[in-house]
């Protein structure tokens, strides 16, 4: 197996297994392998990498994309509050005002622009 890497290009390996040729190429979140016909490539399979955050971490890059607007989100203490607003929602730091209740966590980071669509939240 030969390895050919260019500075921001995607590491590529030419593979062979029995009498099938073809293409290997690895990014940081992508793996691609092209079977060889002739001298062209045809992509046979993708498969794509998730990244793994933590919802505190999710928590933590939402409250930071927040805070200028001086909004936060927080965490529902307690099952009436839980059943009031839900497991997650937005205050306005301001007012001490309730913007948004029901919040899904990754569903809002994506939104943002926090989260992107490599990375899943465990």
């Amino acid at each position: 197996m030969e390895a050919v890497q260019s500075e921001r290009a995607p590491v590529k390996f030419a593979v062979s297994f029995g009498s099938v040729r073809g293409l290997l190429q690895y990014s940081p979140h992508n793996v691609t392998y092209a079977r060889r016909h002739g001298d062209t490539y045809t992509q046979a399979h993708t498969m794509r990498k998730l990244v793994p955050v933590t919802l505190r971490a999710l928590l933590a890059r939402i409250n930071r994309k927040l805070k200028p607007e001086m909004k936060s989100l927080k965490t529902a203490r307690g099952d009436r509050m839980r059943q009031d607003v839900g497991d997650f929602y937005i205050i306005d730091v301001r007012r001490n005002f309730v913007m948004a209740s029901h919040v899904d966590p990754e569903e809002y980071g994506r939104d943002l622009g926090v989260l992107r669509e490599y990375e899943t939240v465990v």
